[in-house]
């Protein structure tokens, strides 16, 4: 068996109004870990930060 650590976590962006959003971005600060996967959404580390972009079709 190889080195089983990790975990996973889910981030939720709700529009509460009735005006379509485009480019919204999620920027939040994680020391102790590193993003492998993604999953709806693009991760992009800027120093100790990650800032999440929608997809294409989000």
């Amino acid at each position: 068996m190889g080195n089983k650590t990790g975990f996973c976590i889910n981030r939720w962006v709700t529009n509460q109004g009735n005006t379509s959003i485009k480019n919204w971005r999620l920027r939040f600060q994680m020391n102790q870990a590193a993003i492998n996967n993604t999953w709806n959404g693009t991760f992009v580390p800027q120093g100790s930060q990650y800032v999440v972009t929608p997809p294409d079709w989000g």
